[in-house]
């Protein structure tokens, strides 16, 4: 049996904590034997201990707490998009926040007697233990779950990284074009149980009205604003049409005061907030749509909808192309264009046999590409492919 470390540095819940929880799950316990790793200290490690899976605190080994690391917002000056700041930059968190751990890292690495280990975010939130395994001589995987800058820096330290293993294709390109070797970049979709996820009935689809659904967290760069126009657009042309709302986040309290304070959106928009069974409300609606304005790598919530097989909706940016066939299963719009987002939802609206049809193509889709089973049978070939090379 061979112990993998799974190392997770997200100082909150959110999909990359989901998406470990289902690799480990669904690894062979015969052949793998899975040790996860929190960085921070977040509930869903009770999770993972009820599915039978070791955990541990990093500041159980280190006795360190880790720092939670803050995104600036706003323009950034223009010598910190300069390689040599960035490079700099990089050397110095390193140094400061990283390299003292590597040390005991190593250590207890090696008295634990792991075979692998696999960095669960971006290879920039990870640097300690991957230098770490380096230097106890333990393979690394290292997970691409966003968008995180590569400097000629961390292209140094990430060197011995065995694997890159990204969510969708297009952060396989980002990467790549970031200077990653190409070699060492597959692409490993995220994966959803499509066995619990139960495909919507036809009849749902053809209701009146329509529903029309919006999951996420509520972030600028979500793009709710660009449906909340589309919404008004459709509502002004009097179709048959509602629309939900649900998730929470910064942007919450904005969305609900837009809605409320409208009274042509007031009594046909619901801003829903937190929802404790997104799957149950998501399988009301008659559509979903993803309207980010940025590239989102891999969108959970709308691959959630394809299996439940739901018609999509989705702008054309990120990873969304990768699930979303224009004409096939939905519909692709321009981003951040209302009157796009509006003319694709109006063709699935008046027409309750196309909705049905990219509903069927939607659910086709996620079983043959995002169904857990494939994701952990690509992932169990690779450990064994880098175990086996390395004897």
């Amino acid at each position: 049996m061979k112990r993998i470390l799974f190392v997770e540095e997200s100082p909150s819940i959110g999909g990359s904590n989901y998406s470990l929880l289902q690799l480990v799950k669904g690894l062979d316990k015969k052949r793998f034997e899975p040790v996860v790793l929190f960085a921070h200290r977040i509930e869903s490690k009770e999770a993972f201990e009820k599915a039978g899976v070791r955990t541990i605190f990093l500041s159980a080994i280190t006795g360190l707490q880790p720092q939670v690391q803050h995104t600036a917002t706003g323009n950034i000056p223009w010598y910190k998009e300069l390689s040599s700041y960035r490079f700099l930059w990089s050397a110095k968190r390193y140094i400061k926040e990283q390299r003292p751990l590597k040390k005991r890292l190593s250590r207890w690495l090696r008295d634990e007697r792991f075979e692998l280990i696999h960095t669960n975010n971006t290879v920039s939130d990870n640097l300690a233990f991957i230098a770490a395994g380096s230097d106890a001589h333990i393979p690394v995987v290292s997970h691409q779950r966003g968008y995180a800058k590569i400097t000629p820096f961390i292209r140094f330290l990430a060197r011995n990284v065995r694997r890159f293993i990204c969510v969708s294709r297009n952060v396989a390109d980002y990467y790549i074009a970031s200077g990653l070797p190409e070699e060492k970049v597959v692409t490993i979709f995220n994966g959803i149980d499509t066995s619990v996820v139960k495909a919507v009935e036809k009849g749902h689809l053809l209701k009146t009205p329509v529903t029309i659904g919006w999951f996420g967290r509520l972030e600028t760069w979500k793009g709710t604003d660009t449906l909340i126009d589309a919404a008004r657009t459709i509502l002004s042309d009097g179709a048959e049409a509602r629309f939900v709302i649900a998730g929470t986040g910064p942007e919450e309290e904005r969305i609900s005061k837009l809605v409320s304070s409208d009274q042509l959106l007031a009594g046909s928009v619901e801003v829903k907030g937190f929802v404790e069974d997104a799957l149950k409300a998501m399988a009301r609606c008659s559509i979903v749509v993803n309207s980010s304005i940025e590239p989102e790598p891999l969108s959970r919530s709308t691959i959630e909808a394809s299996a439940l097989g739901i018609p999509l909706v989705a702008s054309n940016i990120g990873g969304n192309p990768e699930i979303v066939e224009d004409g096939v299963n939905g519909y692709l719009f321009n981003t951040g264009d209302p009157a796009s987002l509006a003319d694709a939802l109006s063709k699935l609206i008046g027409d309750p046999e196309k909705r049905a049809a990219f509903g069927r193509e939607a659910r086709k889709k996620a079983e043959k590409l995002f169904d857990a089973s494939i994701h952990v049978e690509k992932i169990s070939k690779l450990y064994d492919e880098i175990m086996i090379a390395d004897g």
